[in-house]
């Protein structure tokens, strides 16, 4: 896994872009919206979730 890699968190499901490798095999996230998370389909708009650190093992290739 590299910078730039769409990946997907294994505990969530959630779709995410790898923006930062933080070293020890970790992992800068930014979430990427799902179709559900489209402002158009709710009532309000909510803020882009922020990613956060996650290890390799946490993630899998998308």
């Amino acid at each position: 896994m590299q910078v730039g890699d769409n990946v997907r968190v294994r505990a969530t499901g959630r779709l995410a872009i790898i923006v930062a490798e933080v070293g020890g095999g970790r992992f800068e996230l930014e979430m990427l919206p799902g179709s559900a998370d489209d402002p158009m389909d709710r009532d309000t708009v909510q803020a882009q979730d922020i990613g956060g650190i996650y290890s390799a093992d946490q993630l899998e290739p998308s």
